[in-house]
């Protein structure tokens, strides 16, 4: 009955440590709340990762690099997920980064 529970105990813990690309797209909404661009890159990058067709991770990864300057990076990402889900939102971005304008008034799904 022991090694039962153990074994339970063990499951829970490995699906709890889990990572999912909406624990990512989560966390770098609050790293760009809090404007820390590199870092909400990084965990909207992570989650593309983990999930290619992302259109969210994906636009949300082209607004960060945006605000860090990264234009090239930035059109890649916000073109990979107007592709995956077309949006007057996601047009406006890719407009935003084609003339390397500021993105502040876009903003994160």
């Amino acid at each position: 009955m022991k090694k039962i529970i153990l074994f339970f105990i063990a499951i829970l813990f490995l699906l709890a440590c889990r990572d999912t690309s909406s624990m990512h797209i989560e966390r770098g909404k609050f790293f760009y709340s809090k404007g820390l661009y590199e870092e909400s890159a990084m965990e909207f990058h992570a989650a593309v990762n983990l999930d290619a067709d992302n259109a969210v991770a994906l636009h949300n990864l082209a607004v960060s690099y945006a605000q860090l300057g990264w234009f090239t990076y930035a059109l890649d990402a916000a073109e990979k997920s107007f592709d995956l889900c077309a949006s007057s939102n996601g047009y406006r971005l890719i407009q935003s980064i084609r003339k390397q304008q500021s993105v502040k008034d876009l903003s994160l799904q």
